[in-house]
């Protein structure tokens, strides 16, 4: 005879639509988890802005524990210095240093854009190492507040696929004519000068004129301006 008090204990329910999905949402939460995480992590390193030393330096260290962190780069806008720092800026960040600079262009190779902006002390490249560092991809090349050393002319900028350039306030106005003259850029299709600190002289002006008709059958868009009018010239 079955025990009457065995037959009168409460069942458990079945489960209903709900709990069912419930169970399952959970069950499916970290894989969900995870999923957005590497969606947010592939556009948080599209476009990425580095002001300091600092910055660049942690940034560096999570792309190289991450297994394909650097390949997800699109575009890089780096605040550079050459020194370690400068008076007018000493309770501040030290911006980018040259050295991270290098590092952080050899784990981009995917890199389509490059924003240098110098600051305080500007920044001496040497075009011809940069551009065996950039990734073979890069389309975007702006320079701000840049020296450059040696002279464009011995050693010189050169990109198989770059289409827009952007020379922005030079420290040297006069590297302008050089950089040009000697680039190695085939693909080129967008140029922009801005010059607005020191004049150009008028045999600084007839060599940017030459060299600019290196590219003028095949730009496409040439946005030009000059803030002083230039010594001797227009």
């Amino acid at each position: 005879m079955d025990n009457p008090l065995e037959a009168r204990s409460p069942r458990s329910p079945p489960p209903n639509s709900t709990t069912k999905l419930l169970a399952r949402s959970l069950r499916s939460q970290p894989r969900s988890c995870s999923l957005w995480a590497a969606l947010a992590q592939e556009e948080l390193y599209r476009h990425v802005g580095l002001r300091d030393g600092a910055a660049a330096k942690l940034f560096l260290a999570t792309i190289r524990a991450g297994s394909s962190g650097g390949f997800r780069v699109h575009s890089f806008r780096l605040l550079v210095t050459e020194v370690a720092g400068h008076p007018l800026r000493s309770w501040l960040q030290k911006p980018v240093r040259l050295s991270q600079v290098k590092e952080l262009l050899k784990i981009s190779p995917k890199l389509r854009g490059l924003r240098i902006v110098g600051e305080t002390e500007d920044p001496v490249f040497n075009l011809s190492v940069l551009s065996a560092l950039i990734a073979e991809g890069l389309e975007d090349l702006t320079f701000t507040l840049c020296d450059f050393m040696p002279s464009p002319s011995a050693s010189p900028l050169f990109s198989s696929r770059l289409r827009r350039l952007t020379l922005f306030l030079l420290t040297d106005p006069a590297d302008l004519a050089p950089i040009l003259a000697w680039a190695d850029l085939p693909q080129l299709e967008a140029l922009i000068i801005v010059n607005g600190f020191l004049p150009l002289t008028s045999e600084d002006t007839n060599a940017l004129e030459k060299a600019l008709l290196r590219y003028s059958a095949r730009l496409k868009s040439f946005p030009l301006s000059f803030g002083p009018a230039t010594k001797g010239g227009t």
